[in-house]
């Protein structure tokens, strides 16, 4: 068995801190970090060769249907029956992508820009690839808090994160062929016969690659970020106040490596910083009504620069910035009650958060035969809002035994209109096609927005054990916001079916989990004398979805290619992560 996608990372961190205590009042601690190394992820790429996934749409059964102009039902039923016979056919077919390339025997033409310099061999037309993360962090943070006196505390610092990270791709696996092409397999669609166009470096054209060698893209991003910050702490009898600020700025630039075929002038080199200029502040008060009731509320408004993913339309090909990059701003708030008693305790919270001017950049393969590029979708000014309540309350039924319950009932979901930019990658025209995006009051894909748990505890005597019941709900799928266009509607009747599958959002099944867990802690003093008492050792096991259910839909989205010219919305279906089953994990630890 083999995974064409796999996760690998190897990213020591090392820290060095120093605290100086100059008196009883005061605490300054400094702290430096590096964090170095590479994360990798891999993938199937292919050149010249049909997409080997086997839920690519126009693999599956459902294409015959919905994919040509004229549905051919008998086709679509010898593919599926085809499908329910070998289950094996839903999985990637290695041995045939094997044999594609021992018999793609091909000739690569001036190799490496040299003229008369040929290469000969086995060609292979798919190949493991992986992204590169190679990454340098260097952080630097110094705080230091003092005691004005027995009601006030300031606390303050600075902080530093410079960061260097070079992304690229790297074959990894050339399954049976002896080289793979450094070629841009898409370029077909743009500037008709301009051979260049298939190059990923013209500084290197005709590129042999082989295990190892780096390809496809080829860049670094250098990000430095600083900031300071305050606080105060005021406590007097029943009453705590805080009230903090902080300023800082974000700037990070883009280096190529590669001059791209397609972008020649807009891709190699190293580009001037982007600076954000960001602050942040909150407060918040706690009273205590008695010894039991508490009541408290939180405010705070914070701006964050943009990433240099959501800046850059398309950083592995070019230098292109979005229009207007700025800032995002959050205002949020948060109030609630706890109530404290012997055997029992009981909290309720309930929040509101609103985010605006935010950038997010989507980015996939778009199959409309007018387009046959990687999209670029860019998202501006986009707001959302989140609000809620949460509840936690536990009661001790007997000396070891403690029942809590859990309720989380809440809203996420986007809160305007916003303004869409769309970039191809096979065209270099840095204008963009824009519209507007009908997209107010629909949900977030953030996972289920009303969960209710219900827990037990039994600990005696260093034992422990947690047996718990989970119900989910109002999970819904991210949607696509091109499908919530004038241009994906038009024509449509508003009372037919067809308006309403193009515009619902769908609604997750509910879901049940059981999970258990258990342990003990070990005083090691008690076998092995060197140890002090403050040395023990923690066995724990857990054991998740103990009812097995497999049917459970954790995740969903719809997918971003939208058949705009027939507005069918199923030709490209939604698409589901599922959780797991029955699954167990075990750990130990040594606490000293």
């Amino acid at each position: 068995k083999r995974n064409a996608r796999s996760d690998s990372s190897f990213q020591p961190i090392i820290v060095a801190s120093h605290t100086y205590r100059p008196s009883d009042k005061t605490r300054w601690t400094t702290s430096l970090g590096y964090k170095y190394g590479k994360y990798k992820r891999s993938g199937l790429d292919f050149y010249n060769a049909a997409n080997p996934s086997p839920t690519y749409y126009r693999n599956l059964p459902s294409y015959a249907i919905q994919g040509g102009l004229t549905p051919r039902q008998s086709l679509y039923d010898i593919t599926k029956a085809e499908y329910e016979a070998n289950p094996d056919l839903l999985q990637i077919q290695w041995d045939n992508l094997y044999m594609s390339n021992y018999m793609n025997t091909a000739t690569v033409t001036n190799v490496n820009g040299i003229a008369g310099n040929n290469v000969t061999g086995k060609q292979s037309m798919y190949v493991i690839g992986n992204r590169v993360d190679d990454m340098r962090t260097l952080s630097f943070n110094s705080i230091i808090t003092h005691a004005l006196n027995e009601k006030l505390t300031v606390d303050g610092g600075v902080n530093a994160i410079s960061q260097y990270d070079e992304y690229y791709k790297e074959l990894a696996d050339l399954m049976g062929g002896e080289f793979f092409v450094n070629y841009y397999q898409f370029a077909s669609q743009a500037v008709v016969n301009d051979p260049n166009n298939s190059q990923n470096n013209l500084n290197n054209p005709n590129a042999i690659i082989k295990t190892g060698d780096k390809y496809s893209y080829d860049y670094i991003l250098r990000t430095l970020k600083t900031n300071a910050w305050g606080q105060l702490l005021y406590s007097y009898n029943k009453i705590d106040l805080f009230a903090a600020a902080a300023a800082g700025n974000t700037s990070f630039s883009r280096e190529g490596l590669y001059r791209n075929g397609l972008f020649p002038n807009n891709s190699f080199g190293r580009t001037a910083d982007q600076n954000f200029f960001t602050y942040k502040a909150k407060a918040g008060a706690t009273f205590r009504i008695d010894n039991h009731h508490t009541v408290f509320a939180y405010a705070g408004y914070i701006t964050d620069a943009p990433t240099a993913n959501n800046t850059y339309i398309a950083p592995g090909t070019r230098d292109f910035v979005i229009s207007n990059p700025q800032v995002s701003k959050t205002q949020t708030i948060e109030g609630g009650y706890n109530f404290k008693a012997k055997g029992m305790n009981f909290r309720l919270t309930g929040y509101a958060t609103e985010v605006n001017d935010l950038t997010l950049i989507k980015r996939f393969w778009n199959d409309d035969p007018d387009i046959q590029s990687y999209v670029n979708y860019v998202m501006q000014n986009v707001s959302t809002r989140s609000a809620g309540v949460e509840m936690l309350a536990s009661v001790k039924i007997i000396s070891d035994l403690t029942a809590t319950a859990g309720i989380a009932v809440g809203e996420s979901y986007y809160n305007n209109r916003p303004t869409i930019s769309i970039y191809q990658d096979n065209i270099p025209s840095m204008v963009p096609a824009t519209h507007t995006v009908y997209i107010k009051d629909y949900y977030l894909g953030v996972g289920p927005q009303s969960v209710y748990s219900m827990a037990f505890r039994y600990s005696p005597r260093g034992y422990w054990t947690n047996l718990s019941f989970n119900y989910m709900d109002r999970n819904y799928v991210e949607i696509n916001p091109e499908r919530r266009t004038e241009l994906a509607v038009d024509l449509v009747d508003p009372a037919s079916q067809k308006w309403t599958d193009i515009l619902r959002q769908e609604k997750l099944p509910s879901a049940f989990v059981v999970n258990v867990a258990g342990g003990k802690t070990f005083d090691i003093s008690k076998y092995f004398k060197p140890f002090d008492r403050r040395t023990q050792l923690v066995l724990s096991a857990n054991i998740g979805n103990l009812l097995n259910n497999q049917n459970i839909k954790s995740i969903g989205y719809e997918q971003l290619r939208y058949d705009l010219a027939n507005q069918n919305p199923n030709k490209f279906p939604n698409k589901y992560g599922y959780a797991y089953g029955l699954n167990y994990g075990i750990s130990a630890a040594i606490r000293f």
